[in-house]
């Protein structure tokens, strides 16, 4: 099953299985979240534009080392603990979780995650719960997507059939 977005995904797919890769074989633990979790859990005829992961700072400086060694693009903001990894317009973002999100950190063990073959790949996803919790604390904050947050919340609370603003 692919997203609305079918053709553009399955690009998606290949140059970010190459980053998953890299993580696997380094040890790395992440979890995918974002669109591409809410596309698994609810399989709503949304688009999936990149591929969101989230890790915790121990990971996360050593997934930087490692990108800084490879020949992938990308873009670093260390204010915002982002890394935009980029190939032509295919985007992998991957995030160190600060406080605010701090009871969703994947742990070391990856419990209480999902693990999926994604299209020949392993990796963990967030639960729907989390899910949830993700769309509650994003939607309360100051973001400059607020707009695209709003629009996937109602998405979510339609599959749910409950509000959970």
């Amino acid at each position: 099953m692919y997203p609305r977005n079918k053709e553009y995904f399955k690009k998606l797919i290949v140059f970010a299985k190459k980053i998953i890769k890299l993580c696997n074989e380094n040890d790395i633990h992440f979890v995918v979240y974002g669109s591409f979790a809410h596309f698994y859990h609810t399989k709503q005829n949304i688009d999936v534009n990149d591929i969101d992961l989230m890790m915790q700072k121990k990971d996360y400086s050593k997934f930087l080392s490692l990108l800084e060694k490879s020949n992938f693009e990308f873009e670093y903001k260390p204010k915002y603990g982002e890394i935009f990894i980029k190939k032509d317009n295919l985007l992998v973002e991957v995030d160190e979780i600060d406080s605010k999100y701090n009871e969703l950190l994947p742990n070391s063990d990856l419990k209480g995650y999902i693990k999926i073959d994604f299209y020949g790949e392993s990796l963990y996803v967030i639960d729907i719960k989390t899910l949830e919790k993700i769309y509650i604390i994003a939607n309360k904050g100051d973001n400059s997507d607020w707009e695209k947050i709003l629009m996937r919340t109602k998405d979510f609370e339609k599959f749910l059939g409950r509000k959970i603003l």
